[in-house]
């Protein structure tokens, strides 16, 4: 499976919901390069983080006020994580928002 199918296919709710997209994506040496390849198109979303590694901005509210928001992407991360919610709340509508983000980006790529 390619990046396209897998982001359409977590889009489509294909997703284990105690994992992140990357989480989904799994491990291996394609899924590494899968991963790669994200990034680029992080930096794109108007909602990027700023963090590479957490791409999804902190939405609680003691985060947000606390720490960098590069730093509060990261502790957003882990909470979710500890609390298995990473497709809930605010926190999936933007995870669901970056695979929607993703999937136009690669469609375009492709088109040129």
């Amino acid at each position: 499976m390619n990046l396209l199918e897998t982001m359409t296919r977590m889009s489509a709710g294909v997703v284990d919901k105690e994992r992140s997209i990357c989480g989904n994506i799994g491990i291996g040496e394609k899924q590494f390069a899968m991963k790669l390849a994200l990034k680029s198109h992080f930096i794109t979303w108007a909602s990027f983080s700023g963090n590479l590694n957490y791409p999804i901005p902190a939405t609680n509210p003691s985060l947000i006020t606390g720490f960098s928001s590069y730093k509060a992407a990261s502790w957003q991360y882990t909470q979710c994580s500890e609390a298995l919610s990473f497709w809930e709340g605010a926190q999936g509508m933007l995870r669901r928002e970056l695979l929607h983000h993703i999937i136009k980006e690669i469609q375009n790529e492709s088109a040129i």
